[in-house]
């Protein structure tokens, strides 16, 4: 099993939503992410602790309990046990001794478990525990990532740099730094951490590893070097960076518009306000792309746990812009509500557009022929691995499932797959459209198929923020 610490990339044809505003022919414009499980980025491996080898001073029988408690990996289960041998004034001293070193695994495992449950808030403590008796990788990983995920920046900050200090890691607390430092404007540590593990490795001989690392060291010397020319300030919800040469006025428009943004999102669908603040970053165009390795080129913005905005010359603060920057806002609040668990990208795309639409989004038209409706397997993976062309075809049939949702089934179904996706285990294409309006993706799909074949036109129903 695997736990996702980071994001995927995901993005928008702004051009298929809005009716034409200028003459010129309107950009693509990809720029959100979606969370979707991807082992390129950060993903802890469950842990794969061994049984006891030891033996049990004076006691094989109890060494046979303990061991197969860890074969079942019912580490709730082997912590019972072992508390309760502890207070036995029947078992020998060296036999509580040999007990209590299985203690850090066990509670680092507990700690897993539950920190793979998305319950953070429960796995805290039993990583601290486990931290308490001793030290590693997997218990600083953890501590470091939970604090993240519940808000506690400090104390985020105080556990992965503790990893670089000891000299400890591995690809995981390496990102896991990354990701933290960014927001503390200290990526100048992580550079250097980096630095070591890859000297480590070149020691050791690793070069795949160090080939991984040399990739994340030049995205990393790209953003250090992007934030030496930033200027910070801060909202209620959201932590703001954006290039010198970028107008103020701009930021302070954009910052706005997303501060009233997030009220009427949070008003109308009932999303949560983030549990810390969401960051903008907010790019000279010509920077943008060598400081997000992950973005594809043909990408005019991202979501990776911040916004991340490209800004060209003379960038005008008018309708497409707003679109942008409402789409990225979904995604940001729509990764509050699925918490890590993927969500097909045909929904979390379609959602997103649907939602950042205004009135200046135009109808969606279906091709009666010429453009193929794409598979039901290409609409649920990630869209990043696809050609621009197809990319484009894959948000609008996206948009265009939903769009015949809300015609033929009912129009509130942007409200309905956030409702599901907040009482839902599974995030499945099946399991949402049965929670939503009682049916499956392939009978969606076949009717959104015929129609776009037919050429049916479907419009938006919104009303002006």
């Amino acid at each position: 099993m695997k736990f996702p610490f980071g994001f995927a990339i995901c993005a928008l044809i702004v051009f298929l939503l809005l009716k034409p505003v200028e003459t010129r022919k309107p950009e693509i414009s990809p720029e959100n992410i979606l969370q979707k499980h991807d082992e390129s980025n950060m993903a802890v491996t469950h842990l794969n602790e061994k049984s006891p080898t030891s033996a049990a001073p004076h006691d094989p029988i109890l060494q046979h309990s303990l061991k197969e408690l860890f074969e079942k990996k019912d580490f709730h289960k082997a912590l019972e046990f072992i508390e309760e041998k502890l207070v036995d004034r029947r078992i020998h001293e060296k036999t509580k001794k040999w007990l209590r070193a299985h203690l850090p695994v066990i509670y680092l495992s507990i700690g897993y478990d539950y920190l793979g449950k998305n319950q953070c808030a429960k796995a805290l403590p039993y990583l601290e525990k486990s931290h308490e008796i001793t030290t590693n990788k997997s218990t600083l990983k953890g501590l470091a990532f939970c604090h993240k995920d519940i808000g506690d920046q400090p104390r985020a900050v105080f556990y992965v740099d503790q990893a670089r200090k000891k000299n400890i890691y591995d690809l995981e607390l390496l990102k896991l730094h990354k990701e933290i430092m960014e927001s503390e404007q200290r990526l100048d540590l992580t550079r250097d951490y980096y630095n070591f593990a890859k000297r480590d490795l070149e020691a050791k001989n690793k070069s795949e590893s160090v080939n991984k690392i040399k990739k994340e060291q030049k995205e990393i010397n790209k953003k250090l070097a992007e934030s030496k020319n930033q200027i910070s300030f801060r909202s209620n919800h959201f932590f703001m960076r954006y290039n010198n040469s970028i107008e103020a006025n701009l930021a302070d428009k954009t910052l706005e518009f997303l501060d009233d943004k997030i009220q009427a999102l949070v008003g109308e669908y009932m999303f949560n306000l983030p549990k810390s603040q969401i960051e903008v970053v907010l790019y000279k165009f010509e920077n943008f792309y060598e400081a997000n390795n992950n973005s594809p080129l043909w990408a005019a913005a991202l979501y990776d746990g911040r916004l991340r905005i490209p800004i060209k010359s003379l960038q005008k603060f008018d309708e497409q812009y707003k679109i942008i920057l409402s789409h990225e806002l979904v995604h940001a609040l729509l990764a509050e509500i699925k918490q890590r668990r993927h969500l097909p990208t045909w929904i979390e795309e379609g959602l997103a557009q649907l939602i950042s639409c205004t009135n200046n989004c135009r109808s969606i038209v279906g091709k009666k022929s010429g453009s193929t409706f794409l598979t039901k397997i290409t609409l649920e993976d990630t869209f990043l691995k696809l050609t621009k062309r197809n990319s484009q075809r894959a948000y609008q049939q996206s948009l265009y499932i939903l769009l015949y949702i809300a015609n033929d089934y009912t129009d509130d179904i942007a409200e309905r797959i956030v409702e599901a996706i907040r009482n839902l285990k599974v995030l499945s294409s099946d399991e949402i459209l049965n929670f939503t309006i009682n049916t499956d993706f392939t009978s969606i799909y076949n009717g959104a198929k015929d129609k776009w074949n037919r050429g049916v036109s479907y419009s938006f129903k919104v009303t002006q923020d």
